[in-house]
């Protein structure tokens, strides 16, 4: 036996070795066969604990079986779909191991994957994951999958040859000497852009002071910060000249530049090339073209029977993913969401290996296994030119529109999941997708960001509600839908040449119902219920902890919901506002504001709420609840201005 064999021999016990991993067997598994393996747990735990790989992948769980035991392997593949691809690459192997008499669990079935120059690479999909990322052979892969992308993807949008390079860019001809350029307005060159975490001031940015010496004499390399200067590589690399990067193409001591730049920002990444995104830097000192750390306890590798009879290795991973990309700097910040959404082409530079990203796919460069990262999408019709998409966009049907209400709901759950260094951005940061288009109360700052009704105003992770984007499928027949009607909504915007930047004022006129609501006090760590009175629903409605009104077997829940900001409960009478509801008392719906006084006639959102799940067991609560519905539909209507 020669030493290649006696290595791959070693990975496995002596009974999987004659056993499934026998010759015959193993191609039984290619096939697409099942193969049995009868054993017993002693010798898989003692296997296991001398090395075995099979052996520590059949311990599935740590129950106390009968010694005697079977196991189905079996051998399958991904298949291809269409649209987005949603496990990467297409057709990747899975190993699936079953306990005789158990179901198949997610956490007994495995990827599999090898190295370029294995033996098994000739039948195997998956390959090891790309460490050196500052390689030749890094390089040329991603260069094929950027290639591949603008030849090949039909969903994916072209470069656009009618644009316009940015303001200013860095020539990166010479990546050693680089060069600020004033652009003039340049058309049909193409450009890089950079998405990267500051994490800290950078001392040699463009001000009025240094603009004309970074222009003429051109910028020190060894005063850029190390993110910066692997991206001046990176773009020198794939052949290209120029590249956009904020802290050197705007001018940063200049509030008005800022301004202007900052409208710029939706064209300047959804118009780039290709961006680079340095998701694993910390700050812009930390750099990314430097080779990734393996995984500290490799999941087991296996021999693999080829079918020309040749003998190669294969890893295992374990179908969920243990590399967790929301941990990476990049994706802790509200800014680099926004690049990212706006950029169709992305080199995503991670803790674990490069990854590209674009509109049809999320795959490894290097073709290791990757999961799709579909809230980093917009739609594929937000990315056409702007000519292009009024025409589009008047085909839609209602799933169309809905479709698009639910990636807004999940862009803003994204983006309030994120910092931002100065709360004052909140809405400039996502102003570019914008014009595209916890169990603790999220607490609206003493500082102005935005009208009380709008996801803006508060801090933290904003979740919208399914049932006020898609009234058909929370309510069931349209015909039976009504709303509250919207007279006005006028918003003062800081600049107006940045319609979707921060904002000085805006007030909601609404022509609705309201009813009156009394508030009984909590703390921010409790949750709430809109509760009336079981023998006279006509009492006023409470707003209550839920703990303490269901421990009083004379209340009733009526409604679900949601505080804002709970001091701001204690600052003068409140109100449920009718948004949308169902006139129908046989499924009744409903979903709202709670509101109160803002002092100046007009009133600010502190909440929202909705008729809870109709699914109720108690029939008491259920005729509590249609009753109380059926009292307030009779509320008149009012004018109201909320803030």
């Amino acid at each position: 036996m020669c030493s290649a064999t006696s290595t791959i021999r070693s990975l496995v016990c002596d009974d999987c070795w004659t056993g499934p991993f026998s010759q015959q067997s193993f191609r039984t598994l290619g096939d697409g066969d099942k193969v049995v393996y009868k054993t017993t747990w002693s010798k898989v735990r003692e296997a296991a604990a001398r090395g075995c790989g099979l052996c520590s992948l059949l311990i599935v769980d740590d129950e106390n079986h009968e010694d005697d035991v079977s196991f189905h392997l079996g051998l399958s593949s991904i298949p291809q779909t269409s649209g987005f691809q949603v496990t990467g690459p297409p057709h990747t192997q899975i190993l699936g191991v079953e306990i005789e008499g158990d179901e198949l669990e997610m956490e007994n079935t495995y990827f599999l994957y090898t190295g370029l120059d294995d033996p098994a690479a000739k039948e195997i999909v998956a390959k090891e994951p790309l460490r050196d990322v500052q390689s030749e052979q890094s390089f040329s892969m991603a260069f094929k999958c950027l290639d591949d992308c603008i030849k090949r993807h039909p969903a994916c949008p072209k470069p656009d040859q009618n644009a316009h390079l940015p303001t200013r860019v860095i020539d990166c001809s010479d990546p050693f000497h680089p060069k600020l350029v004033i652009s003039q307005g340049a058309l049909n060159v193409p450009y890089v852009a950079l998405s990267y975490v500051w994490g800290g001031p950078q001392p040699n940015c463009t001000t009025a002071k240094n603009l004309e010496t970074y222009i003429r004499v051109g910028i020190d390399i060894e005063s850029v910060p190390k993110t910066i200067q692997d991206a001046i590589q990176v773009t020198n690399k794939f052949g290209f000249r120029y590249l956009w990067v904020d802290a050197f193409c705007i001018i940063q001591d200049s509030a008005e530049d800022k301004k202007k730049e900052l409208i710029q920002m939706r064209q300047i990444f959804r118009d780039a090339y290709f961006t680079i995104v340095a998701s694993r830097a910390e700050t812009a000192f930390a750099g990314f073209l430097y080779t990734c750390t393996s995984p500290q306890n490799p999941s087991p590798r296996l021999p693999f029977w080829c079918k020309d009879g040749h003998l190669g290795t294969v890893s295992t991973q374990p179908m969920f993913i243990p590399y967790d990309a929301t941990s990476e700097p990049a994706d802790q910040r509200a800014w680099c969401y926004e690049e990212r959404l706006l950029s169709a082409r992305k080199l995503v530079y991670a803790s674990d290996t490069l990854y590209y990203h674009c509109q049809s796919a999320a795959t490894a460069v290097g073709g290791s296994i990757s999961l799709p990262r579909t809230s980093e999408r917009l739609l594929d019709v937000m990315l056409l030119p702007d000519d292009k998409i009024g025409a589009h966009v008047a085909e839609w049907k209602y799933l169309d529109w809905r479709e698009l209400r639910h990636k807004w709901a999940d862009i803003i759950a994204n983006y309030t999941a994120r910092g931002v260094t100065k709360p004052k951005d909140k809405l400039t940061a996502l102003a570019g997708v914008a014009e595209e288009r916890e169990d603790i109360p999220n607490p609206r700052p003493s500082q102005y960001l935005a009208p009380s009704w709008s996801w803006a105003s508060v801090q933290g992770r904003i979740t919208l509600m399914p049932g006020m984007l898609s009234c058909y499928e929370l309510f069931g027949d349209p015909s039976e839908i009504k709303s509250c009607e919207i007279l006005s909504c006028d918003v003062v915007v800081e600049d107006e040449r940045l319609s979707y930047g921060r904002v000085r004022s805006g007030v909601l006129k609404l022509h609705s119902k309201m009813v009156p609501v009394s508030w009984t006090g909590g703390s921010y760590d409790s949750e709430f219920g809109l509760f009336t009175s079981e023998k006279n629903v006509q009492d006023v409605t409470l707003l209550k902890v839920r703990a303490e009104a269901e421990g009083d077997s004379s209340l009733r829940c009526v409604g679900d919901v949601s505080i804002d900001s709970i001091k701001e409960l204690d600052e003068g009478p409140l109100w449920l506002v009718f948004i949308i509801w169902n006139v129908s008392v046989k499924t009744p719906g409903a979903g709202g504001l709670i509101i109160t006084d803002n002092g100046d006639g007009k009133f600010k959102r502190v909440g929202f709420w909705q008729i809870p799940d109709l699914e109720i067991e108690a029939e008491d609560d259920r005729k509590a609840m249609l009753s109380w519905y059926t009292t307030i539909g009779n509320e008149s209507f009012d004018v109201l201005e909320i803030v």
